[in-house]
């Protein structure tokens, strides 16, 4: 493969996967630890298919700075200088992802974060590796797999439109006083006619 000079985008979400429904449900756990071995070889995957360039978030724990260690072998940007803490980042970051022209998009998180994402970058081509509960978006994937399908699509080696299915995406506008708010859903929306 001849290495690109696209980047990979990589969104991860650290807190993905750790709400109460670990207490009350026995809801499945992904750890920090998971997250940095899924990062690893989600990049090693992609290195396969010649990606030497990935831009990601900056987040508190510098998941993506453990997976890659000391290596050379990979080139990688963090955006996102200031965090919220909050959805806010994913949709950010995102953005910033869309603008340093990442082909494709691996992120690592639940249907919220994919969600915020979506927000972020409504056409985002994306491959959602499954970090969070319950999840009805994203894939349980090898993440070697994931990370060399990304790859041959960063680098052109498939053509993206022959190999992606274009996902349900739910625009929603709702008034509230005399404002149009707009938002979107993935999987389904439901309105609720009561304050709680």
């Amino acid at each position: 493969m001849v290495p690109t000079m696209l980047p990979l985008g990589l969104l991860v979400n650290p807190r993905s996967g750790k709400d109460v429904r670990r207490v009350v449900a026995a809801a499945a756990t992904s750890t920090l630890e998971d997250k940095i071995s899924i990062i690893r070889r989600v990049i090693q995957g992609a290195q396969t298919a010649g990606v030497t360039n990935v831009v990601t978030n900056r987040e508190p724990h510098r998941l993506v700075e453990r997976a890659v260690g000391n290596r050379s072998d990979i080139e990688v940007e963090y955006l996102g200088a200031d965090l919220a803490g909050n959805e806010t980042d994913s949709i950010v970051v995102a953005g910033g992802l869309r603008d340093a022209g990442c082909p494709a998009v691996v992120v690592l998180g639940g249907d919220g974060t994919n969600r915020a994402v979506a927000l972020g970058w409504p056409d985002v081509p994306v491959v959602p590796l499954s970090t969070g509960t319950n999840n009805a978006f994203p894939y349980y994937v090898e993440p070697t797999v994931a990370g060399a399908a990304a790859g041959l699509i960063v680098t052109e080696s498939i053509d993206r439109d022959s190999v992606a299915t274009r996902a349900k995406v739910v625009r929603i506008e709702h008034r509230t006083g005399g404002a149009i708010e707009r938002d979107v859903a993935l999987i389904d929306a439901v309105a609720v006619d009561d304050p709680y």
